[in-house]
């Protein structure tokens, strides 16, 4: 857990461009590359997770018929 002034520190880094931080889990990265590739793993999550949820739909729509 961070404390107020790292947590304003951070901030004041993310606003300058120093740092760079994940809008989706707030990790920090010091390269704007490093950020495109962590956020490229978030984006193959989603992806997973709506395959996975609309294979359940169809599952479910075939069982209810």
């Amino acid at each position: 857990m961070l404390s107020d002034f790292e947590e304003i520190l951070i901030g004041m880094c993310v606003t300058l461009g120093m740092i760079h931080q994940c809008y989706y889990c707030e990790q920090i990265f010091n390269t704007k590359e490093k950020l495109y590739q962590h956020l490229e793993e978030h984006a193959k999550t989603k992806d997973e997770q709506e395959k996975e949820k609309q294979q359940n739909e169809k599952k479910q729509s075939k069982t209810s018929q």
